[in-house]
C-alpha cells in the first residue's frame, strides 16, 4: 500500500500538516482515514495477506526511494512480517 503522508496523516511527518480552515473537519477527516487503513490492514493480513505501508516521503527523493525498494525487497524475500 502508498500512503500520501497528507491524506493518510503519516504520524511525525512534516508532511502530515492539518490545513488552518476548517481544522474540526480535516481532524475528523483524518481519523476516519487512519482507521478505514488500519481496517483494511487487518482485514487483507486475516486473509492471508502481508501488507507493506509506503509511505510519500519515502519515495520523495531517489536515494530514499531506492532505499525503500531495497528495504521492501528485502521483506519480500523473507517470512518476516510487514509490522
Amino acid at each position: 500500500m502508498v500512503h500520501g503522508c497528507f491524506w493518510h496523516h503519516h504520524s511525525g511527518c512534516k508532511n502530515a500538516t492539518v490545513p488552518d480552515t476548517n481544522t474540526e473537519f480535516w481532524m475528523e477527516k483524518f481519523a476516519r482515514n487512519v482507521e478505514r487503513d488500519a481496517r483494511v490492514e487487518n482485514e487483507l493480513k486475516e486473509l492471508g495477506w502481508r501488507v507493506f505501508v509506503v509511505w510519500e516521503c519515502e519515495l520523495n527523493t531517489t536515494s530514499t526511494a531506492r532505499e525503500t525498494g531495497e528495504r521492501l525487497a528485502g521483506l519480500i524475500t523473507s517470512n518476516v512480517a510487514a509490522d
